[in-house]
């Protein structure tokens, strides 16, 4: 639900969070700051505000991003470190399109391990910083592009003799599968091999 802690008036406006069980969850307020060194962190359903700085040293950040996103709004400087999870709510996203999952006066180290959603077929999830924020960003996968056909690189013409045992490699590059001939007829007694390119007789 709604939570409001103001550290405000206390000689270290700090709140310090190092517990493997405990999850600090909520919308609304923390006056001063926040550092997390164990337990669970989560933002869902709306925004965690911190008046203060946040200090990630350890444990897990969880953050939801689709039909019931939330998100941290840091008022001072952030200090990523520890695990990032982030849960889809809904349909996954598609298409191109950004989430901002925290903003900060400034953004500093990184998460150890991170976790994102699967993404539906085609669509590619990847977290970045831009300016003073983290986004998850949704961008359609990239298809290869077609290979490009054949060409022969060798020579284009090989001479041979009646009666003298005749071999020929074509040499082309861009990997060719296969090679056939696609016009004219091959003189009498010389075979094209088409898996190899040899030609021989």
């Amino acid at each position: 639900g709604n939570a409001s802690v103001d550290l405000t008036g206390l000689a270290d406006p700090t709140l310090f969070v190092g517990s493997a069980g405990f999850t600090l969850t909520g919308v609304g307020t923390l006056g001063g700051n926040l550092n997390i060194s164990d337990g669970k962190l989560v933002a869902a359903n709306g925004t965690f505000s911190i008046s203060g700085n946040l200090v990630l040293s350890g444990g897990t950040t969880e953050i939801t991003v689709g039909t019931a996103p939330g998100n941290f709004n840091v008022a001072g400087n952030a200090i990523l470190d520890g695990s990032l999870k982030v849960n889809m709510s809904g349909a996954p996203l598609s298409g191109t399109q950004s989430k901002v999952l925290l903003t900060a006066a400034g953004i500093s180290g990184a998460f150890s391990s991170v976790i994102l959603p699967t993404p539906p077929v085609g669509t590619v999830y990847s977290l970045a910083v831009q300016g003073n924020q983290l986004m998850l960003l949704v961008t359609p996968a990239s298809t290869p592009p077609a290979p490009s056909a054949p060409v022969i690189s060798g020579g284009q013409t090989a001479s041979g003799s009646v009666g003298v045992a005749f071999n020929y490699q074509i040499v082309a590059n861009n990997s060719p599968a296969n090679y056939a001939l696609t016009n004219g007829a091959l003189p009498a007694g010389v075979t094209l091999n088409a898996s190899s390119g040899i030609l021989s007789g």
